[in-house]
């Protein structure tokens, strides 16, 4: 598929939440992907990896003053944002978080169109309305979109940079991080969401402790990062700053 097929058209969630979308298959160049939906590089590029699963309510509550600290600061940087496109999770607490910013960020979601929610619904009749751009890849298997995400997520970054945030997570989740390691994608881990991202950090911290084989490449890759929920949200922005600048590309 070449930029000349990918037509983009608009997503009406309400009269004021409105996006742009494309249709794209798995293989298809981010280039096109960045031509057909008009996306600004090169830019800082901020990619979120997000579960919901086994989360606690006092998480969820420091979550939620972490991302809209997180919000504010991403929306000031013009930094682009790619996740999974959502209206569940993480995905869910960045989006309102965004909205409520002054300065508009690009924020774009990659999601197999087709893959199963429920006997009644799939992936883009799930999408979050604050994104601004949506990447619906014609496929019906949750994760199938993640190398398209990862290539685009480079592409955009050229000249700049780019990290993952990893906040709770599933097998998805792992695809993805294990696709940022591959890619030399600085990953920064929420340790205390729960999930995967626990299951990294105790990795991390415990070396010698059993882990499974592929939480442990990640965390012997170099590229890992780790920020405890409890910390102050200045905390993570300091860190995620120093990964923009340069200054830092791991911190265990």
């Amino acid at each position: 598929m070449d930029a000349g097929t990918l037509e983009p058209f608009e997503i009406v969630f309400s009269e004021q939440q409105r996006a742009w979308a494309v249709r794209a298959e798995q293989n298809t160049a981010p280039e096109s992907v960045t031509a057909a939906l008009n996306l600004p590089h090169p830019a800082n590029v901020f990619v979120l990896s997000s579960g919901a699963g086994e989360m606690s309510a006092i998480a969820q509550q420091r979550l939620q003053t972490l991302f809209a600290a997180l919000a504010v600061f991403l929306a000031a940087q013009g930094v682009t944002v790619l996740d999974g496109g959502t209206a569940s999770g993480g995905m869910a607490l960045l989006g309102r978080s965004l909205a409520k910013t002054i300065h508009p960020t690009p924020y774009i979601g990659v999601l197999p169109a087709h893959a199963p929610v429920d006997d009644d619904r799939s992936g883009e009749e799930i999408l979050e309305p604050h994104h601004t751009h949506f990447v619906l890849v014609e496929q019906d298997e949750w994760g199938s979109e993640v190398p398209l995400m990862s290539s685009l997520a480079d592409f955009l970054a050229r000249g700049a940079a780019s990290l993952t945030l990893l906040v709770n997570g599933g097998s998805i989740a792992l695809k993805d991080v294990l696709q940022s390691v591959a890619a030399f994608r600085p990953v920064m881990v929420v340790a205390g969401s729960g999930r995967l991202a626990d299951e990294i950090a105790v990795a991390a911290r415990y070396p010698a402790l059993p882990a499974r084989d592929a939480v442990r490449r990640i965390v012997q890759s170099g590229m890992v990062s780790l920020f405890d929920l409890t910390l102050p949200p200045a905390e993570l922005l300091s860190m995620v700053a120093s990964i923009f600048s340069g200054r830092e590309r791991r911190r265990l």
